[in-house]
């Protein structure tokens, strides 16, 4: 069994932060993702997506504009799957898998909502600062902006 990178351990350590403030309000964890249902077919989500893998040594400038090295960084999505909206869209899936952002027809970055910068957070910074900074942007901002979609109305 190999074990985890620090990376993932911090990664791991925020969002098991993260889980006493979205439990209460009725997100359940699974994988790197929250998510509540919050009338038949309608699911809201909470994503932590982590940086690619590292890129190697540095990029030359020219490179760096191709695609941006968030390796040992992360970013929250959130969004709001509606059963319909995605069956109008996309070919039949299988009914039993994971719904995640990626299925969202309503979707963002939580720093989207707030700055419209897409922000990515360190995992080499003090984990207790980042998780309680996404809290406070997750109680303040992305619930409210996810209640907006609670139903079909």
């Amino acid at each position: 069994m190999t074990s985890k990178s620090p990376i993932v351990q911090k990664l791991d350590e925020i969002q098991g932060r993260l889980v006493a403030l979205l439990k209460p309000v009725g997100f359940a964890r699974k994988g790197r993702a929250f998510r509540r249902e919050t009338e038949c077919g309608i699911f809201q989500i909470i994503a932590l997506q982590a940086g690619r893998f590292e890129l190697g040594p540095p990029l030359p400038d020219p490179v760096k504009y191709l695609r941006p090295d968030h390796y040992g960084e992360f970013t929250v999505n959130i969004g709001v799957h509606v059963a319909e909206m995605f069956e109008r869209t996309n070919p039949p899936h299988n009914s039993k898998r994971v719904i995640d952002d990626s299925h969202c027809d309503i979707r963002t970055r939580l720093s989207g909502i707030t700055d419209n910068d897409d922000q990515w957070w360190s995992l080499i910074e003090d984990c207790d600062d980042v998780a309680d900074d996404i809290g406070a942007l997750l109680l303040h901002v992305g619930i409210p902006f996810l209640e907006r979609f609670r139903s079909r109305e």
